[in-house]
């Protein structure tokens, strides 16, 4: 492949990533929380077949926002880019500051670790350091089992996922390093983390020209075991800190064993905002349908629970191994600040192949 064509691919894979990000997120936007049969009930039996006014009763900041309109699943992860783009690479000290500014913008939908995080953060900064959490400092581990597991790692990892496979071709060492880096700074479970890896190396894997290469028949059930050892082996790398059960490596076996059916897939693994539910679902789904966006990311709508979170995560994944260019055109007009977020994927791959 001759290095403009090559370019062009990786072009169009980023911006499907980002713009698969933002139109899950959108998409699940309106139900978010809710049950499947609540969707149904609401909307019929397909259930949400594209961008709809808020249904969900529940979360009253979503309830002002339009059709189309993003929350913070697209908010975190381009944070994330922009301090990519604008350190050259993984800089936490600036990860830390574009977080404590988008906390003071908004913190609308956060998770309580992010917040926490954020407002540690800016307290550091605003303090001259003698307040507040040194982003060098990892989370402490949480108290009670269970807290500080959220998917707010996860739901933003996307960027470093892309930045990865355009600027070293994804090699895995680093990558994880940088994921439990970053994952570390707001949430002290490292569970939370390891799915994150997850979900990143699968975009960093399928937007390498190689893995694209590769027949479908090979690289999903490969990609699969890839991932499920990355679990296993990130477990054993980090056995310093508490045991903590469920592991992600079990949740893994249990969704990948449910890939034949997609209400045994909700009902056995989750959909709730708990990372060790939605990651789990979103890979599930996502090796469902890995080249198919609007089924991919809608069967993740509708499988209710943190509904946006999830069909971001879907359609993050698909995005970056179909493209851009294979994602249905209503979606992307239909989108809200669509092209900005072009522009940030454009500007993202530019600085990673600098």
């Amino acid at each position: 492949m001759d290095m403009d064509r090559g370019k062009e691919l990786l072009r169009d894979k980023f911006r499907g990533c980002l713009m698969g990000v933002a139109i899950g997120d959108a998409l699940g936007m309106p139900v978010e929380m809710m049950s499947p049969d609540g969707i149904r009930a609401q909307l019929g039996p397909d259930g949400i077949t594209g961008y709809t006014d808020v249904i969900q009763r529940k979360i009253k900041g979503t309830m002002k926002l339009l059709r189309g309109s993003t929350t913070d699943d697209t908010q975190l992860s381009l944070a994330v880019a922009r301090s990519l783009i604008r350190c050259g690479g993984l800089d936490l000290k600036d990860q830390a500051k574009e977080l404590a500014d988008e906390w003071n913008l908004t913190d609308f939908g956060w998770g309580r670790a992010t917040k926490l995080a954020a407002l540690d953060f800016g307290t550091y900064f605003s303090s001259g350091g003698q307040e507040g959490l040194h982003w060098d400092v990892p989370t402490p581990e949480p108290a009670k089992p269970g807290e500080s597991c959220g998917n707010g790692v996860a739901m933003k990892v996307a960027p470093l996922a892309l930045w990865s496979a355009a600027r070293t071709g994804f090699e895995p060492e680093p990558f994880m390093t940088d994921v439990m880096r970053l994952g570390l700074m707001t949430h002290g479970d490292p569970r939370a983390s390891f799915a994150a890896a997850a979900v990143g190396t699968v975009i960093a894997a399928l937007t390498r020209p190689t893995t694209s290469a590769l027949p479908d028949d090979w690289r999903y059930p490969c990609l699969r075991t890839y991932v499920s050892m990355l679990a296993h082996s990130l477990e054993r790398r980090f056995a310093h800190f508490r045991p903590l059960a469920p592991t992600l490596s079990e949740k893994l076996e249990t969704a990948f064993a449910a890939l034949g059916n997609a209400d045994e897939l909700r009902t056995k693994v989750g959909t709730g905002c708990f990372s060790l539910e939605s990651v789990p679902f979103a890979l599930g789904t996502f090796f469902r349908h890995p080249c198919n966006f609007r089924t991919g990311v809608l069967e993740a709508v509708n499988a209710g629970g943190d509904a946006d979170s999830t069909a971001s995560m879907v359609g993050a994944m698909i995005g970056a191994n179909v493209g851009l260019s294979r994602i249905p055109k209503d979606l992307v007009d239909g989108l809200r600040n669509a092209d900005h977020i072009l522009k940030t994927a454009d500007l993202l791959l530019d600085a990673a192949l600098a």
